[in-house]
């Protein structure tokens, strides 16, 4: 962190789960979140935690990233503009 000279907002969990497109419940594909954990580790906030889907990989491969809406992400996006 301190390499880049810059400070550090915090910790954002990304791919952390994906929402079950059925019921909306969270499938843990890659093992419980641990985004937290590693957040107070490094004394940092914890910022969230972002999910796999379809909508977010149909943006990265069209290139409008930018354009990406999700619920979880306008959080975080208000979290580091509080700071």
């Amino acid at each position: 962190m301190e390499d880049l000279g810059k400070p550090v907002v915090g910790l954002v969990e990304n791919m952390s789960f994906i929402l079950c497109p059925h019921c909306h419940g969270k499938i843990a594909l890659f093992g419980e979140e641990k985004g937290h954990l590693v957040a107070s580790r490094m004394s940092l906030p914890f910022l969230g935690s972002l999910p796999l889907g379809p909508e977010l990989a149909k943006h990265c491969d069209e290139g409008t990233i930018e354009e990406y809406e999700n619920e979880v992400l306008s959080s975080i996006v208000a979290k580091v503009l509080e700071r």
